[in-house]
Order: structure tokens, then C-alpha cells, then sequence
């Protein structure tokens, strides 16, 4: 390619690069360093642009084994682009969904991969929600056939939880009613019941909200411990 052709092609590039308003990195090929980021990179994941030059992109992808994001990077150098979902890491901790697309450029007469950001951490957030959703829906849906069909209380309970756990996603389910001395017992539970261990609750006022007694730990009313 003629020496003009490429000032002309990185020049363009620059600017590109410069005001895309999305986050852009420039990624090398083989060792994953990062060797540019643009304002908005910079401005999204917290780091400084000399910062994000002495990084790998292992670094803001640390949930991705190395080896399968060179086979990543691979595939764009060999198809010229490639494209997925990752949780990249910010400076300060948190925890972003992007969708990353990368393409194989020329820059300073060299091949590197683009990234293009794009933060879709509030799109998976509320597809998580619908999906909660529907789950407990359904969960409901399914227990309301369970209260309608069921001749045995016992079995009507155990069903209820079973399905509020399996359907609704939920970590525990439980039904409780207080025996004569307020402390509440529980008939029927699925899940993690573990978190029942060395703890009773109690109804009774007079007992005093997360008061020790032993290896067992007393709650009332709102039942937090």
C-alpha cells in the first residue's frame, strides 16, 4: 500500500478514534496490551490513557481464562472481526456488562485489533428482571393450582415451597405459624434450609431482637437476625 494511502487511512483512524462517542480501544494482537485508549474509554472505565498503556486487557477482563481471549483476538486477525459478551471490571471495582465488538485495523503501519465498548449492563439488567418475573409468575400460577387440588395441608405446603424454589428461582421458601409458646415453626421449606440452623424466631415481644442464647440466635417480629 502506498506510503500516502496510509498517513491518509491512519489519519482518518486518529479522528475516528478520537470522537466516536463510545469507548475504543486499540489492543495488540498476540500479547493483549493495551496500546490506546480513547477519552471515553478513559472517561468509562476510570483509568488514564498512560494507565490503560502499561495494562492488558486481561486486566478490565479478569472472569475470561487468557488463553480463550487470545483465541478471541485470534479470530479477528484471521476473519477480519468478532464479536461477545463479557462483565469487564472497572477502576473502582464495579462490575459492567459490555458487548465488544473488534475488527482488525492498520495503525502506525502496524495490524491491531478496534474494540468498540458498548455498556448494556442496564439491558441485561432489566431482561434479569422480566425473566424474575416470569419465573414468579409461573411460580404463582403453579401454586394456586396446588392450594385449588390439594387435599392434605402437609403436602399442599411441601408443594408450595418446592415449586417457589424451583420456579421462582428463589434461594429458601418456607411456611411458618407460631406454636403456643410464639416461637414459630415450620411445617414445610425447600431450598437452602441451612440458614434454619441454631436459630429460632420467636413472636413473643418481650424477647429481644437478635439476642444470643448459646449457639442459638433469637429474632421476632420482622424476623432479621
Amino acid at each position: 500500500m502506498p506510503p500516502e494511502i496510509i498517513n491518509n487511512t491512519e489519519l482518518r483512524l486518529k479522528i475516528f478514534f478520537d470522537k466516536l462517542p463510545v469507548p475504543l480501544l486499540i489492543i495488540d494482537v498476540e500479547t493483549g496490551l493495551i496500546i490506546d485508549a480513547n477519552e471515553k474509554a478513559e472517561i468509562f472505565y476510570g483509568y488514564t490513557k498512560d494507565e490503560f498503556q502499561r495494562m492488558t486487557i486481561a486486566a478490565i477482563n479478569p472472569f475470561i481464562p487468557a488463553d480463550d481471549l487470545a483465541a478471541f483476538r485470534a479470530k479477528a486477525l484471521k476473519e477480519g472481526y468478532n464479536r461477545a459478551i463479557f462483565q469487564h471490571k472497572l477502576k473502582d471495582g464495579s462490575i459492567k456488562n459490555v458487548e465488544v465488538n473488534i475488527s482488525l485495523i492498520l495503525y502506525n503501519n502496524e495490524h491491531y485489533i478496534l474494540a468498540v465498548i458498548t455498556d448494556i449492563t442496564e439491558r441485561i439488567q432489566a431482561q434479569e428482571r422480566a425473566r424474575r418475573l416470569y419465573d414468579f409468575n409461573a411460580a404463582l400460577a403453579k401454586i394456586n393450582e396446588f392450594v385449588a387440588d390439594s387435599k392434605d395441608e402437609n403436602e399442599m405446603f411441601k408443594s408450595i415451597c418446592e415449586s417457589a424454589v424451583k420456579l421462582g428461582n428463589l434461594k429458601l421458601a418456607y411456611i411458618a405459624k407460631p406454636d403456643e409458646r410464639g416461637r414459630l415453626q415450620f411445617p414445610a421449606s425447600a431450598g437452602e434450609t441451612r440458614y434454619f440452623d441454631d436459630v429460632f424466631i420467636s413472636v413473643i415481644p418481650v424477647i429481644r431482637k437478635g439476642k444470643e442464647t448459646g449457639r442459638i440466635k433469637v429474632c421476632i417480629d420482622d424476623i432479621s437476625c
